[in-house]
């Protein structure tokens, strides 16, 4: 069926590392650090990598860890790299909550990427694409 997707185990290390020491873009470096980011938490240290080489990973973390961000920036390079290879990678995000995915649009946002990716956050909870309930 599908691929199964590489777990990222529990991360205690009291090595810090820089968003720059994981393969992201000079653009996407240059939003964060916009943002006053610097430093990548333990979950962003283990999944950026990942998704990067373009495995699928499946990861847990506390709240406010920076988990949506830790799939989001790699993904976002993912697609910018497509888009100037010609190629049409799409990435579909589904959220549980609005929270969420309030969340994962906001990050794409203020990444700079938005000639590359078109976001929306649809919080019509009940309702079904074309009105189907």
């Amino acid at each position: 069926m599908g691929r199964t997707p590489h777990r990222v185990r529990r991360f205690w290390s009291t090595k810090s590392l820089s968003f720059n020491q994981l393969g992201l873009s000079t653009e996407l470096l240059r939003a964060i650090a916009d943002k006053g980011y610097r430093q990548a938490t333990p979950i962003q240290q283990q999944a950026i990598p990942h998704i990067l080489a373009g495995r699928d990973i499946l990861a847990g973390a506390q709240t406010g860890t920076g988990k949506t961000a830790g799939f989001t920036l790699p993904l976002l390079q993912r697609l910018q790299v497509s888009h100037s290879n010609g190629r049409r990678l799409r990435v579909l995000v589904l959220t549980p909550t609005r929270e969420l995915a309030a969340g994962a649009w906001l990050v794409e946002e203020n990444s700079g990427h938005g000639r590359v990716v078109t976001a929306a956050a649809d919080y019509e909870s009940g309702r079904r694409p074309g009105g189907l309930l």
